[in-house]
């Protein structure tokens, strides 16, 4: 497998948006992994007394008690590719075979940032991308982890260290389910052509096929994600609609 840190800084920070994740080895260094891995390995009844749980049809659930399917674009040094699993543009969702494209209804979107060290360790994060939470933190417009600057040993401009986001929550006519997916770095320009899509016909009035295409970084090919806007029954709207509010 590639070495990430032998990649150009775009190429290795495009890699490690969709990474891979930590190995056995890797997880059980991390203490509250390796907890979590002792917890259920003694936690070995087959029954639970419900009880002495409080369950309820409406939990109260708070934003960190959930979280939602991610599709992800696969690029050559992931997991999956490298075992052979999905190929370079395959769209990946968890339980479901890699795909060359989806048909997606957008529902929500947003604009954030991440920004994380070397080690792909999130350092700090903005929910709106105007107020930054973490190290440095702060105004995300003044911030310089958040500038383009000029790289002077190639004499082009060099990325922000901290990556823009545009995230969308869609239905997934090809999958079935609500997913996300975001559009950064390589797929910022595509996720500014979403957002026109978006502004133009609003929440679960649309479908797009989300495609994708190669497209050359230095010595290196990348995917990079496409969209275009796709005629579907209107019934599809409306059960994503549903699957929703």
């Amino acid at each position: 497998m590639p070495n990430k840190s032998s990649l150009p800084d775009d190429q290795a920070a495009a890699a490690l948006d969709d990474g891979p994740g930590l190995s056995y080895d890797d997880s059980v260094e991390n203490s509250s992994t390796a907890i979590a891995i002792i917890d259920e390995a003694i936690d070995d009844d087959s029954t639970v007394n419900i009880m002495n749980r409080n369950y309820t049809a409406a939990p109260n659930f708070d934003r960190e008690d959930m979280s939602m399917p991610r599709l992800r674009l696969a690029q050559g040094i992931m997991v999956e590719v490298q075992e052979g699993n999905a190929k370079p543009g395959d769209f990946l969702l968890e339980g479901h075979k890699p795909v060359r494209e989806a048909i997606l209804v957008p529902l929500v979107g947003t604009k954030c940032r991440e920004y994380r060290d070397g080690e792909n360790q999130m350092m700090c994060q903005s929910a709106d991308a105007k107020i930054g939470i973490g190290k440095p933190g702060g105004e995300c417009s003044t911030c310089p982890l958040a500038q383009w600057t000029d790289n002077p040993a190639t004499g082009k401009r060099k990325s922000p260290a901290c990556t823009l986001i545009y995230s969308y929550i869609f239905w997934s006519e090809t999958h079935g389910q609500l997913v996300t997916f975001d559009f950064k770095r390589t797929g910022q320009k595509t996720g500014q052509t979403m957002n026109t899509i978006f502004e133009r016909y609003k929440s679960a009035n649309v479908a797009v096929t989300l495609s994708s295409k190669l497209q050359k970084m230095g010595p290196a090919m990348v995917s990079v994600p496409g969209v275009v806007v796709t005629d579907v029954p209107r019934d599809v709207l409306d059960e994503a609609r549903r699957s929703f509010f």
